[in-house]
């Protein structure tokens, strides 16, 4: 699916990246920092339209707990507001507008929140939209003088929130008043009959800088320290986006360079000078740019149409021996062609190396490389990174069919799908196989070719609009498979492949499937490792037995369920909409081990 947009939020160590595609999924990812992304990494797909604009409430303000956290847009008018519940974000409310948005922009202090209609309508709202202090349409005033149609399509708060500037279409400036109803205080024009394609205006050494920059790649710093002159940039690249990093030192812009259509990116400092350029074989539009930073290390967020691309920055130079391995590293295409290559082994050792962390930093999305040994390496290996919470979705479907079409359960196939960056990746597939004695089970496969949500086949949507049509998936050799005994209370896990142990694990229930009663599992893994369920507590209010699971589980059901490993939760299992399982799940279990104990959940 493709990306429209994507925002960028800071934590302690790491940090959270939040993607909006055309399907109308918003996707958080955590990225860096593991052990304290308490959010963790989801899709949400609450909006039936695509997504326009996901922003991150960039805050510390003292009722940030109690105001939405983020905020997303599609493009029908809806505004989503999201907020943080039990260590998860879930929707906090909704807002339909009957014209379509073109921007969203918290203050710097976060307490309000401007949004720029279609019309050229400004309204300014409290941080969560509750209450709308003003509204001023600017179209006429803009048309006044103007033959040609024109539009406000970019807005910037002032660093100290107590303005507004508005770009329009025909490369005019109007700056407002916030605290006067949006009373005009000046307007500017820039470059006749030239999109302003985005503004920002930052605070740097006590002066203000007003970055303004045009669809035709040119860009305008204006300071506040020198009155009634700007610095120019012919920035060579044109309907690209930009942004200032955290300590306002240095800008990046990305975008189709003028001499190719290749993605340029070109990092420039406060006063306007070159600092450094890279560009990439894509051929494709930028669609979003961020500056992140876990622990130490700074990169730039290049978000195309199909891929998310990272740019490292580096306060040196780099060695001369790094930038020969990039350059050998971009020829290459993979490790077959770097064996062949006239060097030394422990020079062709070091390539390899590179390409590998080189490779991991670039996430593309129409082709996730999760085939042969890696993906069997991957699917049966222990998570080792600390609390690596991995969420998955478990999709009912069978071959050439609806989920609502089905007659019987039993017909019913499984597919494991990992949850990233706003798309589902399939992973694993079980195939349902009967016994005459009526004990059944499943044979799991990797998918050899991942699919991603969003194509012709989409994966675990949750809108009737969005079908459930999966043409026959390309099987590999099976890793493993399900079976139970005559009863139905034990299942055992058994390996058919060369990495997968023969005894894989095993699932016992310990306590009878009666509604009126708790379910109890226990679990032994092929390492020694001993899982067992958390106990329900009974509602008196209620009259039935309730656990305490997150946001992500929203259906009761006899087979929900949490594992826990030495008193802490490792494992969690549950319904979600529309017939689908939400599995979330970290060491000691491996994916297919996680999805060996969903499936003797649903057997």
């Amino acid at each position: 699916s493709k990306l429209n947009s994507i925002s960028w939020r800071r934590g302690q160590d790491g940090g959270w990246l939040a993607t909006g595609n055309k399907i109308g999924v918003v996707g958080i990812t955590s990225l860096g920092g593991m052990a304290e992304s308490k959010l963790g990494t989801a899709n949400f797909t609450d909006h039936f339209s695509e997504i326009q604009l996901v922003k991150w409430r960039q805050t510390s303000i003292a009722d940030e707990l109690a105001a939405p956290l983020m905020v997303s847009v599609d493009t029908s008018g809806v505004i989503c507001f999201w907020k943080e519940y039990k260590n998860f974000l879930i929707k906090d409310r909704t807002i339909s507008n009957d014209d379509q948005i073109v921007d969203l922009q918290w203050s710097n202090g976060g307490e309000l929140l401007a949004i720029l209609m279609k019309d050229s309508t400004v309204l300014m709202c409290d941080s969560n939209a509750m209450t709308c202090f003003w509204s001023h349409k600017f179209h006429r005033m803009i048309n006044n003088d103007n033959s040609s149609s024109a539009d406000m399509i970019s807005m910037a708060w002032s660093p100290d929130d107590s303005r507004i500037m508005l770009g329009t279409s025909n490369g005019r400036l109007v700056e407002i008043d916030v605290n006067n109803s949006g009373r005009v205080m000046s307007t500017t024009e820039c470059r006749k009959d030239m999109p302003i394609n985005q503004l920002q205006w930052i605070m740097h050494n006590g002066s203000s800088i007003l970055t303004v920059y045009l669809n035709n790649g040119e860009l305008l710093l204006v300071s506040s320290s020198v009155q009634g002159k700007a610095v120019y940039i012919n920035t060579g690249i044109s309907s690209g986006r930009l942004c200032w990093n955290e300590e306002r030192t240095a800008f990046a812009v990305a975008g189709k360079g003028r001499s190719s259509d290749h993605i340029t990116v070109r990092v420039m400092s406060s006063e306007g000078h070159l600092l450094a350029t890279a560009c990439h074989r894509e051929k494709a539009r930028v669609t979003g740019l961020q500056w992140s930073k876990t622990g130490e290390d700074t990169v730039i967020l290049v978000a195309s149409e199909n891929s998310i691309h990272t740019v490292q920055c580096c306060p040196t130079v780099p060695e001369l021996q790094l930038l020969c391995q990039k350059v050998i590293a971009g020829i290459a295409t993979n490790a077959e062609s770097v064996e062949k290559m006239a060097l030394p082994n422990f020079a062709q050792n070091r390539i390899l190396e590179f390409m590998k962390s080189d490779w991991a930093l670039t996430q593309h999305f129409d082709l996730t490389s999760l085939d042969g040994t890696n993906q069997e390496q991957f699917l049966c290996s222990i998570l080792t990174a600390p609390r690596h919470l991995l969420h998955c979705t478990v999709t009912p479907f069978c071959n050439g069919g609806k989920i609502r079409q089905f007659k019987s359960k039993h017909s019913l196939s499984y597919l494991l799908c990992l949850e990233y960056l706003g798309n589902c990746i399939p992973l694993l597939v079980a195939k349902r196989k009967l016994s005459k004695l009526g004990r059944g089970g499943f044979i799991i496969h990797p998918c050899s070719v991942p699919m991603l949500a969003g194509s012709s086949t989409a994966v675990g949507s949750s809108h009737d609009q969005r079908v459930y049509r999966h043409e026959l998936l390309p099987f590999a050799d099976p890793l493993a498979t399900v079976t139970a005994n005559a009863l139905q209370y034990k299942f055992k896990f058994h390996g058919v492949h060369h990495q997968v142990e023969q005894h894989y694990g095993e699932l016992t229930i310990l306590s009878s499937l009666a509604r009126s009663e708790p379910r109890r599992v226990s679990v032994m893994l092929s390492e020694g490792a001993e899982l067992s369920s958390r106990l329900p507590e009974r509602s008196e209010e209620f009259g039935y037995y309730m656990v305490d699971s997150s946001a992500r589980v929203s259906r009761d059901s006899v087979k929900n369920m949490q594992l826990l490993h030495n008193g802490q939760q490792v494992l969690q299992f549950g319904r979600s909409h529309c017939g689908n399982f939400v599995l979330d799940f970290e060491a000691p279990c491996t994916p297919l081990q996680a999805f060996c104990i969903a499936l003797a959940c649903v057997m």
